[in-house]
């Protein structure tokens, strides 16, 4: 059975510095290989505030379009360095999206660490996850990493 080709470069954009060195990364494989670069921002869903049958309103019913705004606009400039690349924002649990996204003709780039130890122990490890889970290749990318 032959391997499948990889058809996409999928890079989990979180604005982290270990982030864009993600995308460095990224971009520089869709690049080698003759693929479309796509940006991936995954915004955290916002826990349940009161009770199902008794649920709270939220502050400003606005934020959840300024949060997807906001997400899209640094993505977008993030890719201006990269013609053809794609941006995406998706609501959910970044390790379960972006994990889905690994699929066998997706390379999914990922920061080995982004945003530190306190995030890794609430939400757990994003690059973790994926890594074990993903269908397709998975390159994680360490601070400092050079393409």
């Amino acid at each position: 059975m032959a391997e499948p080709r990889i058809r996409r470069v999928v890079v989990g954009l979180d604005f982290s510095e270990a982030g864009y060195q993600a995308l460095e990364a990224g971009a520089d494989w869709a690049a080698r290989l003759g693929v479309p670069l796509e940006l991936v921002h995954v915004l955290l869903e916002p826990p349940l505030v009161g009770s199902a049958e008794y649920p709270l309103p939220l502050p400003d019913p606005g934020w959840r379009e300024e949060m997807e705004r906001w997400a899209r606009a640094k993505l977008e400039a993030a890719a201006k360095a990269f013609p053809g690349a794609s941006v995406r924002v998706a609501w959910g649990q970044p390790g379960d999206l972006l994990t889905a996204e690994g699929t066998p003709d997706t390379l999914l780039v990922l920061a080995r660490r982004g945003h530190g130890a306190l995030t890794r122990f609430l939400f757990g490890s994003t690059a973790s996850r994926a890594s074990a889970h993903a269908e397709g290749p998975v390159l994680l990318v360490g601070s400092g990493h050079r393409t």
